[in-house]
């Protein structure tokens, strides 16, 4: 009979152990994951990298390199599509808030991202904008695609780490919208002119004189030496400001019963 070897373990035909097949297969398993690895990272960091291009330039390459292995590594995707990894970064930030960052870095790359986010959103048949006159007794309607934002910080003004953050600690206020060239434009405003378009949001079934007197019933006693008509003017040319940038969908006039 032949003789069972006692240490090396199995042989294959040519005299190489079997042992060491396995090893080779396993280290390039190992490398193989390696490669697979290095692939998801450098496609995660393309696309955040494109669309956070501010966040980007602000912490550099290893900064913005360790944060992307962060978010890789720690956060729990609440969608499986690539397509939607932007908007998961945002959560992620707005969520674990890190002590190496600065503060506003949430705020910024929510900000940035809503630029995309109004630039690819779907418009349908009823979001095509029907012209009128627009006056005080016209129904206003904000196309679906408008954003409206709010932040403690003005986002907007950001563009390095040095500016003096004292200087952007403010509450801030913005619509973003896609005009008919679907060019996405921003309006910064006011408190004022923010609650109005939010009354515009949720009051769409009312005229604009309706939405103006809901307004200034809330907010007379703040502003007293504001008039209703005065308010009443400043939502007809915001309107009509609204209307240059394609913010508005509809524009119908009050119809008498």
């Amino acid at each position: 009979t032949a003789d069972i070897p006692k240490q090396g373990g199995a042989q294959s035909s040519d005299g190489s152990s079997l042992a060491d097949g396995s090893q080779l297969a396993g280290d390039a398993r190992f490398e193989n994951l390696g490669v697979y690895q290095r692939l998801v990272f450098s496609n995660i960091d393309g696309l955040l990298t494109g669309n956070f291009p501010i966040i980007h330039q602000l912490l550099g390459d290893k900064r913005w390199h360790n944060l992307v292995e962060n978010f890789i590594q720690s956060h729990q995707s609440a969608t499986p599509y690539f397509s939607q990894i932007a908007q998961e970064f945002v959560t992620f930030l707005s969520q674990h808030p890190l002590e190496e960052l600065p503060r506003f870095l949430a705020e910024l790359a929510d900000y940035e991202y809503a630029e995309t986010r109004v630039f690819i959103a779907q418009e349908n048949e009823s979001d095509k904008n029907t012209p009128h006159t627009i006056g005080e007794n016209s129904f206003i309607t904000l196309k679906s695609s408008v954003l409206l934002k709010k932040y403690d910080y003005a986002v907007q003004l950001i563009s390095d780490e040095s500016a003096d953050l004292s200087s952007i600690t403010k509450p801030t206020f913005i619509l973003l919208s896609r005009d008919n060239d679907n060019k996405v434009r921003f309006l910064e405003c006011n408190t004022l002119t923010f609650s109005l378009l939010e009354l515009l949001r949720i009051n769409d079934a009312s005229s604009l004189s309706e939405v103006v007197e809901v307004l200034f019933d809330s907010i007379r006693m703040h502003l007293p030496s504001l008039t209703r008509g005065e308010l009443q003017n400043h939502a007809i040319a915001l309107s009509h400001h609204l209307n240059t940038m394609g913010a508005i969908k509809n524009i119908f006039p009050k119809v008498a019963l």
